[in-house]
């Protein structure tokens, strides 16, 4: 994983990606609740944004990959994961946030599917459950360490701050992973 700088680009950035991700989501009720002002129904039906933007994430990769490539899904992908922490960080309008969810939703599912097929091309056979596994501890050990984060950040600064800081790191990782990826791109390691 180290020795190929794509991948390596995939595991640090899917790092800081749930960390920054789960500094805001650790309090999402709450936020919801005291800065979007919705009821319990209105909540579940912003989860579920969430999953319908998850469920359209196939297709969109299926449309937009051949079009596209891999690249520019994953640029994409950086973009709009900065984004949603812009809006969350800024807006009080449920309508927004709903919007926003709902393409996050598409967002998590096409990254999922371009950054899991260009691990698994560009990984030896040998080499295929170390990276994975490497690859999940920054995962989810990114989700567990944003999740503290968030919790005290947003007990001491208020509900807005963890999405200010999310925005701000993603910034960061945008601009630092945007070069790198070039040597992760699907279409062209699948050479077809």
């Amino acid at each position: 994983m180290w020795n190929h700088a794509g991948v390596r680009t995939l595991g640090w950035t899917i790092l800081v990606m749930n960390l920054t991700f789960m500094a805001g989501f650790a309090t999402w009720v709450l936020y919801a609740k005291q800065r979007l002002g919705l009821s319990e129904t209105q909540f579940g039906l912003l989860i579920s944004a969430s999953a319908i933007g998850a469920i359209a994430g196939m297709p969109v990769y299926h449309l937009l990959e051949p079009r596209v490539g891999s690249l520019t899904l994953l640029r994409a992908g950086l973009v709009v994961e900065t984004v949603t922490h812009l809006v969350l960080a800024v807006t009080r309008s449920p309508g927004l946030v709903v919007v926003t969810m709902t393409v996050f939703g598409v967002h998590a599912v096409v990254w999922g599917i371009v950054s899991t097929t260009a691990r698994q091309l560009a990984t030896p056979d040998v080499l295929m459950g170390r990276v994975n596994n490497v690859y999940a501890l920054a995962s989810v050990g990114g989700a567990a360490a944003g999740a503290l984060l968030g919790g005290v950040l947003a007990q001491r600064f208020g509900l807005a701050t963890p999405f200010v800081v999310a925005f701000v790191g993603m910034v960061i990782v945008t601009a630092l992973a945007w070069r790198p990826l070039r040597h992760i791109a699907v279409r062209e390691s699948a050479a077809r």
